[in-house]
């Protein structure tokens, strides 16, 4: 079988082309990583989000895939790929099955008020938010393929004097600056897009980190929160992972299909309200054999093979075997 992955790979534990070849399948990578390191390009499609920007990228993926013989795509992520491009490479390719693995929710507004009419133009929709199925299938779905997130890399210690006691991770929202603004963290660090001049009192301030970046402010932080994208109608998210991944303690708002993954009090501490929220943190911070005993719990949950890269590659590789 010949595969086409279009992705943008961030090392070989998240290179899925190792893992397919490995399984027999003939497989071409078309990497787009390089739209990332553009600054232009860059600018252009997520500081302007011009349609000019976005239709030029669009028509310079869609011609490289024409360039390539496959029999599968399967994209990691769909977002650069326009409605009109993906409708003329479905009916160019009609007996070609296209599948993608979801990132971000497919009706996120950030990607435009267009994107779920692509679902009914992919075949095979891959995705953590597994409560989203039926949803997708109502819109056109034919297959939807329900996995797990998982930590992209692990540290290999754990620092016993982290340098912050908090962190948040993540890119600016009207319900996390509510849930911010709240609090007035000691030693702490923000990370993300569009946090500038919000007045959120945390001591520092980054934007947009790299995943090595990412993963060396939850291995020195205390604790790290965890705050659901509504944008993305998450119920769960990667960060659940990334952070138990990193040796640090998460506090996360809580969702009934988190209870069903870790423990509460024993593997995550869940908060309910910015005030319950003050308490755990300050409690967390002041006891550090209850706030390690959680962290070593979720590190080795999060360990779990049905939580590793290989384990979701398996159920398309089932797919494919089973179609």
């Amino acid at each position: 079988m010949k595969l086409l992955i279009v992705d943008r790979p961030q090392g070989s534990i998240f290179n899925s082309k190792f893992y397919f070849e490995q399984k027999g399948y003939e497989v071409n990578l078309l990497d787009i990583s390089f739209l990332e390191n553009i600054f232009f390009w860059r600018l252009a499609y997520y500081k302007f989000n011009t349609s000019q920007a976005k239709f030029f990228i669009s028509k310079y993926i869609f011609n490289k895939i024409l360039t390539f013989d496959f029999d599968k795509i399967l994209f990691f992520n769909i977002d650069y790929i326009s409605l009109r491009h993906l409708e003329e490479l479905k009916l160019r390719m009609p007996k070609k099955e296209i599948l993608c693995w979801h990132g971000d929710d497919i009706v996120n507004q950030r990607f435009g008020n267009n994107e779920r009419l692509k679902i009914k133009f992919i075949d095979t929709h891959i995705s953590g938010r597994k409560h989203r199925e039926n949803y997708y299938r109502k819109e056109g779905a034919d297959n939807f393929i329900k996995i797990n997130w998982f930590a992209k890399t692990f540290a290999k210690t754990q620092v016993l004097n982290p340098k912050f006691n908090i962190n948040f991770c993540g890119s600016y929202s009207k319900k996390r600056h509510n849930i911010l603004s709240d609090l007035s963290p000691d030693n702490s660090i923000l990370a993300g897009y569009g946090w500038k001049n919000k007045g959120i009192n945390f001591k520092y301030m980054k934007n947009h980190l790299s995943l090595e970046d990412l993963n060396e402010v939850f291995q020195n932080s205390k604790i790290s929160l965890n705050i659901l994208t509504d944008e993305n109608n998450d119920k769960t998210n990667i960060r659940n992972f990334e952070i138990p991944s990193q040796y640090s303690l998460q506090i996360c708002e809580r969702t009934s299909e988190l209870e069903e993954i870790f423990k509460e009090n024993k593997s995550i501490v869940f908060f309910d309200n910015t005030s319950d929220l003050n308490e755990k943190m300050k409690y967390y911070l002041k006891n550090d054999s209850s706030r390690n005993s959680i962290i070593g719990a979720s590190n080795d949950l999060v360990r779990s093979p049905i939580f590793t890269i290989d384990y979701q590659l398996d159920l398309i590789h089932q797919h494919f075997k089973n179609g």
